[in-house]
């Protein structure tokens, strides 16, 4: 009881800066800086990092929610006394760091120039860059730029030439429609043709990307292989290359139930020979899930995961490929764990150890664990242990480790895990440039994050003696390692960010300071309201209270259907909602807000007893402060907005709804095409994304509207607009993929029935208003319209 009320106090601080001078603003929230990636390397001697400026600093505002590319600045320092000075000149545009070369040399970087995103390679001594004219494809699912040696650079391109689809989301669209419509004016053809069933191949066809290997030394290019190119994994003894493709389209069985990453490509893999380019298909009938390219040791065998025949039901299993061409991997007796992603994208968790592949399973009598598996039996490596983590790291001297039963514990095939010590967790794979896949499913560092007796926070080194301290003020939000010396970054209880670097034990050398201007804000006051959820679990939902404000205060509740909140949103940082549901900003305006932890039990619809969960947070957080519960509001973004919508149907105790980029006809939301690929079909059709949004992801409602119409009319607030009592304001991007009709169908029912509605069309934006001149209107708009009904709240259904 004492421990939870001591925390409770901590966490009521925390933002709340003692001298404080004026409240968070929506400039304060465009101007926040953050930090991006951190390495130091494995001499200890440099560092580098990147800075991304403020969103209004970061123009050109087209690239709707993918914008840190263009606010990313790359910084180095000498270690251990070196100031941070920049790494490329401060122009307009972008920089973002990529891998470093196995000498430590050199590092690839990224940067925008205009609309086109650039490779280049940076000589550390001389700070000397090597823009080299390929345009990168995202290192997102997969690895992209792989160093052969210190002056050989492998590099999947992107085959449109300009920027990765992501890097053109929003802006490029627009720029095609201007012409599409000036070419209709000038009497000219302006029109695309998409297909489906037979005719799924009427649309028009992209540029294929490439695999190119630059030599820097003879300032040569050569092309290995031609293909969209997401992956690449490079032998151990450098010759061959495993390349993970996308191939012919895909269309999917109307019976089966999508992912938001269904595929609407093949995937498959191609292996390279690096001397003579020869590229193979060892399986031309695969599908391969992303997330593992493995190769063995001694570079003779892949070890991959996914299905052989039919892309959608043939039967999953891990694939081994080597000079006897493909198999699939026996194991006897398990049934291999397939983690997913939150969009459906597979996780296989496997690795090679001592020439045998390893996997995360799941046995016969039930006990999940890494086991060595071959077509005799698989061996138990982390034995009766419970809670095993979906992580492995390996030890200086090869051995195997894992994190189970907040410890980590060293793995034999002959012997029971031998506890190594207490820790937290491992930590992250270090360096720059990581894909997806090497982060969460390539080998962690060596390192664990333990507490000492004392209390004090360190890096423990797992199988040498070694041991960092870490900084205990504030949240430590990212740590980097090398050598014996570590750098983190550190936000502090006022909200400042620190780039710090050890200097000896407990001491610490401030390299860089962002948003120092936060010391001078009075935040909202947090505190936490234990309470149950709606099947009875323990859950915390986060009250922000304005400071220096007496109740009874109204409420601004931010649901967001399936969130659950370990900790309160910071006022600034990643996540939709920054912008549009912010609970400092509300704070700072007077109200009093709430962000609910609401988890969704498997199989709920997403509507379902919306209402009644909000509404429970809302009755727990008013035994915490006076609020006035006759003057609540839900304000939600995206599928809180829908949440929000959803609510005021099912009740008439809230005063007011604002919804912002919000769906309200689930039917018709899965049906739409993105903007984006309405008006460039080569991209894709984006359709797998809203049919599997609806079905496996978000939605949850697994049919589709012909086999359940009922069971999406009624998770659909537009076919209950008579219902809702509430004033509503809409606010939708032109260019949001949930497209603008969601909001202008619910204004539209609202406005047939006569009620109290407004609808803020924003141009120029997609699924989050950006924009800096758009971001403060439609915050200055929308705390007026709050204020103005909730000053005199009116409930004409009572």
């Amino acid at each position: 009881m004492r421990a939870g009320l001591l925390l409770a106090a901590c966490v009521a601080l925390a933002f709340g800066g003692a001298a404080a001078a004026r409240p968070f603003s929506v400039d304060d929230l465009l101007n926040a800086e953050e930090f991006g990636q951190i390495w130091v390397s494995d001499d200890g001697d440099q560092l580098v990092v990147e800075r991304l400026i403020g969103q209004a600093q970061a123009a050109p505002f087209d690239q709707d929610v993918y914008s840190d590319h263009r606010r990313s600045r790359l910084y180095g320092a000498r270690l251990p006394n070196g100031q941070l000075s920049p790494l490329l000149p401060q122009e307009r545009g972008g920089q973002t760091a990529g891998p470093v070369a196995p000498g430590r040399a050199r590092m690839a970087v990224m940067r925008f120039s205009g609309a086109i995103w650039e490779l280049g390679v940076l000589t550390f001594a001389t700070g000397d860059v090597q823009w080299l004219g390929l345009t990168p494809e995202l290192n997102g699912l997969g690895q992209t730029l792989v160093w052969v040696d210190d002056h050989t650079l492998l590099v999947a391109t992107h085959g449109a030439g300009s920027a990765p689809l992501r890097l053109r989301t929003g802006g490029e669209m627009r720029r095609r429609q201007a012409e599409l419509w000036a070419a209709a004016e000038a009497g000219a053809p302006a029109l695309h043709v998409i297909g489906s069933g037979r005719f799924l191949s009427a649309r028009p066809k992209a540029p294929l990307g490439a695999l190119i290997e630059v030599d820097l030394a003879a300032q040569t290019q050569r092309r290995l292989a031609q293909g969209d190119i997401i992956d690449l994994a490079l032998s151990p003894d450098g010759r061959r290359v495993a390349a993970l493709a996308l191939f012919a389209p895909l269309q999917a069985p109307a019976a089966q139930k999508l992912w938001v990453a269904s595929p609407e490509r093949r995937r498959n893999l191609l292996l390279i020979d690096r001397a003579t380019a020869q590229v193979t298909l060892p399986c031309p009938t695969c599908q391969i899930d992303p997330n593992l390219l493995a190769w063995s040791s001694v570079g003779q065998h892949l070890l991959i995961h996914g299905r052989r025949g039919d892309p959608w039901t043939g039967p999953s299993s891990y694939f081994v490929v080597g000079p006897e061409g493909l198999s699939a991997l026996e194991t006897p007796g398990l049934r291999p764990v397939i983690e997913r992603t939150s969009e459906g994208y597979a996780i296989p968790r496997a690795h090679w150890w001592r020439g045998r592949p390893v996997v995360l399973a799941q046995s016969m009598n039930g006990v999940r664990g890494w086991f060595a598996a071959s077509a005799e039996e698989a061996k138990a490596l982390t034995g009766d242990l419970t809670g095993v983590a979906a992580q492995l790291a390996l030890g200086s001297d090869g051995a195997l480790l894992a994190f189970a039963e907040g410890a980590i514990w060293r793995l034999s095939e002959n012997a029971a895990p031998q506890a190594v010590g207490p820790a937290e967790a491992f930590l992250a794979p270090q360096g720059l440039g990581l894909s997806y896949r090497e982060r969460i499913n390539g080998f962690q560092a060596p390192w664990a994050e333990a507490q000492g007796a004392d209390g004090s926070l360190n890096l423990r080194a797992l199988d040498v003696s070694a041991s960092l301290p870490l900084p205990t003020e504030g949240k430590i939000l990212s740590r980097a390692v090398g050598g014996e010396r570590v750098a983190v970054i550190r936000r502090r209880d006022d909200g400042v960010l620190l780039l710090e670097v050890q200097q000896g034990p407990r001491q610490w050398r401030t390299l860089a300071q962002l948003n120092a201007v936060f010391a001078e804000i009075d935040f909202a006051e947090r505190r936490p309201v234990q309470a149950k959820g709606h099947q009875g679990e323990p859950v915390t939902h986060w009250l922000f209270l304005p400071p220096k404000t007496k109740g009874p205060l109204p409420l601004i509740v931010i649901p967001y259907p399936g969130a659950v909140y370990a900790e309160p949103p910071p006022p600034y940082g990643s996540g939709v909602g920054r912008f549009s549901a912010n609970a400092d900003l509300f704070a700072a305006a007077g109200f009093a807000a709430l962000v609910p932890s609401l988890p969704r039990p498997p199989g709920a619809e997403p509507g379902e007893a919306m209402a009644e969960q909000i509404w429970a947070a809302v009755e727990a957080a008013s035994h915490e402060a006076e609020l006035d519960l006759a003057r609540v509001a839900l304000v939600g973004q995206s599928f809180g907005g829908y949440a929000a919508l959803m609510a005021g149907t099912q009740s008439d105790r809230f005063a007011a709804i604002v919804a912002s980029a919000a769906p309200s006809d689930l039917a018709s939301m899965r049906g739409a095409v993105d903007p984006h690929y309405e008006v460039i079909p080569p991209d894709g059709l984006g359709l797998n994304a809203n049919y599997g949004w609806s079905e496996r992801g978000q939605g949850g409602l697994m049919a589709s509207p012909w086999e359940d119409p009922d069971l999406y009319v009624r998770n659909s607030p537009v076919f209950f607009a008579d219902q809702i009592c509430a004033p509503v304001l809409l606010i939708h991007g032109d260019g949001d993929f949930v497209r603008l009709s969601q909001a202008q169908e619910m204004f539209s029912a609202l406005y047939r029935l006569g009620k109290d509605a407004q609808l803020i069309t924003v141009f120029g934006e997609g699924h989050v208003i950006s924009s800096p001149g758009n971001r403060r209107v439609v915050t200055a708009a929308t705390l007026d319209w709050l204020r103005a009904v909730l000053g005199a709240p009116l409930h004409p259904c009572r």
